[in-house]
């Protein structure tokens, strides 16, 4: 097995522990052509004015902004729960961390987004040593921290993570599917994270 033992394993929660991939696109149509933007530039865009043509940036955060509670209450993806108890029982450590912060808080919620994440990771049985919130930069974090493994889908932290020699396992979405390269691991679902790190010789 890959070396986790006493060491920090990283997990982001948007798009690992839960699947925002399949969120975002069965809402994202009708959200930009209720705005009267039907065009698109990229279908596999990570942002969603990456996405759409003619569409803000202050619109695409809006958008979560809109959907900030079903964001909120996604189930996890399957056997995140249970790879994630296995792991940390075999001696890693579990790192959770997010780019999420309150720029997506409705105003009435505004500084609850940490406290409402622990609350979501406490009811579905998330296991963990230490959450992160606002954490933009995953690279440079894990490296201060000494995070030996992440497990990301977000492109730009993907590449960033590998080119800093930080592990990381690329949880497979259509914005993510053309990012190869060293240190860079395609996973497809947490049965495949658990067998990929044992896998590590």
């Amino acid at each position: 097995m890959f070396e986790l033992s006493g060491k920090y394993l990283g997990i982001d929660i948007d798009g690992c522990i839960n699947d925002i991939e399949k969120f975002k696109q069965s809402r994202m149509y009708i959200y930009a052509k209720n705005l009267g933007v039907t065009k698109t530039k990229n279908i596999n865009g990570y942002y969603l004015d990456e996405v759409f043509e003619n569409l803000s940036k202050e619109d695409a955060l809006n958008f979560w902004k809109e959907h900030y509670f079903e964001l909120l209450a996604l189930e996890p993806r399957p056997y995140a729960k249970e790879v994630i108890s296995k792991l940390r029982s075999e001696g890693a450590k579990i790192w959770i961390i997010s780019s999420r912060n309150d720029d997506i808080t409705p105003d009435n919620f505004y500084g609850r987004i940490y406290d409402l994440t622990k609350e979501y990771l406490l009811r579905h049985g998330i296991v963990y040593d230490k959450l992160s919130m606002d954490v933009h930069d995953k690279a440079s974090f894990c490296k201060l921290n000494n995070i030996s493994c992440m497990v990301e889908d977000s492109p730009y932290n993907i590449t960033s993570l590998a080119k800093f020699g930080i592990t990381t396992l690329s949880f497979f979405a259509g914005h993510n599917s053309n990012i190869k390269g060293e240190n860079i691991y395609s996973v497809n679902n947490w049965l495949g994270i658990y067998f990929t790190l044992h896998n590590m010789m």
